[in-house]
């Protein structure tokens, strides 16, 4: 029992490595403006000359509370705006936050949008509200505005769906059944109720890993007893690493049925998806140290000491290309622009390699002497 407690907590252990970066990362409908984007920004305070802009936007002031402002970022006359338009965006904040299926990461940061199959370039399908049999798109519309110029808002058409889809998602709210002190008091845009339920999924989820990876262990010790002892050791450098993944996956699918706001779901699922990507890096160094050390082994019993050092020259380059992937990788959950980056990754790849080019010829004659 101490042993899984020790597992346990591993998991939060990564969480509190990465929420502090999550935390500070850009918002895709919070990226600085282009050069070229520079006057649709100022003309618009709102941010909503992107479809990006305008969807986060819109998320941010409701969560804030400010509904007149996450009113004018929807599509209706003035009149109705001044009238109805606080009662329409709490409401579409509760649909969105409860309905929403889609991938932030994917809507448009340009101010012309991306043109999307069977919508014309003034609208943008953003992603879908699933509320029980109801299936209705977001979509945003490009209107003119008199005082920000071309801006995107949430169209007249999702709009007008959402009595039928505020309906549905209110028969389903989990909330009615809570103590109100849980439902009414939040913290980082999350009610209590939500908090308890992701810190009680952790050690679920961890009891949910272990056993699955106990159940694993079953088949691995049957094939063990045809291989010896080196494989049997083997599978105990495999079980944290695969706990972690399996853990996280099945805290994933917990957290799945809580059903978290748009926006701190996003977050969430970055951050998950950074704790998974180093279980599977982590498990991948496991598996090829195992490997690697079992073909040198072999090298060093039949006599071939210049394969033996050749595997450990491989293994110190295929870690090292783990670790860069792994970098790259979890940038590229937490939404940073990879682009940049690879390209200086290349141009610096380049520079020391004119710098270092003695250095590589003998490194290369060395490799080509081994394999010899």
């Amino acid at each position: 029992m101490l042993t899984l407690l020790k597992r346990a907590l591993w998991l939060p252990l990564c969480l509190s490595m990465v929420l502090p970066a999550s935390a500070y990362q850009v918002l895709p409908g919070q990226s600085p403006a282009a050069p070229g984007n520079a006057n649709a920004a100022a003309a618009d305070p709102l941010g909503r000359h992107t479809p990006s802009g305008t969807l986060y936007g819109f998320l941010q002031a409701a969560q804030a509370g400010n509904y007149s402002t996450a009113a004018q970022y929807l599509q209706m006359s003035a009149a109705r705006r001044e009238s109805q338009g606080e009662d329409v965006a709490s409401k579409m904040k509760v649909v969105i936050d409860r309905a929403f299926t889609g991938d932030l990461r994917q809507i448009s940061n340009q101010p012309e949008g991306t043109p999307q199959e069977g919508m014309s370039l003034d609208r943008q399908r953003v992603g879908n509200l699933n509320s029980g049999d109801v299936d209705v798109p977001l979509i945003l519309v490009r209107v003119v505005d008199p005082e920000g110029g071309k801006i995107w808002l949430i169209s007249h058409d999702t709009l007008s769906r959402l009595p039928e889809l505020y309906e549905l998602a209110a028969v389903h709210q989990v909330e009615a059944h809570l103590p109100q002190f849980l439902v009414l008091h939040q913290f980082a845009g999350l009610p209590l109720w939500q908090w308890l339920a992701l810190l009680l999924a952790i050690p679920v989820a961890a009891l949910l890993g272990w056993l699955v990876v106990q159940f694993l262990r079953l088949p691995w010790y049957f094939w063990a007893r045809y291989r010896g002892r080196a494989i049997a050791q083997a599978w105990s450098s495999f079980v944290r690493p695969l706990w972690l993944v399996l853990g996280t996956l099945a805290h994933r699918i917990l957290m799945g049925y809580v059903r978290l706001p748009v926006l701190q779901r996003h977050r969430y699922q970055q951050v998950a998806g950074v704790v998974a990507l180093i279980g599977a890096n982590w498990l991948l160094w496991r598996v090829l140290r195992e490997v690697l050390r079992s073909v040198r082994q072999r090298a060093l019993l039949s006599g071939r000491m210049g394969t033996s050092s050749l595997m450990i020259l491989g293994e110190r380059v295929l870690k090292a290309a783990i670790v860069l992937l792994a970098i790259f990788a979890i940038l590229g959950t937490l939404g940073f622009n990879l682009t940049t980056l690879l390209a200086g990754v290349g141009i610096g790849g380049l520079a020391i390699a004119f710098a270092a080019q003695k250095t590589l010829e003998n490194l290369f004659g060395g490799v080509s002497v081994l394999g010899d």
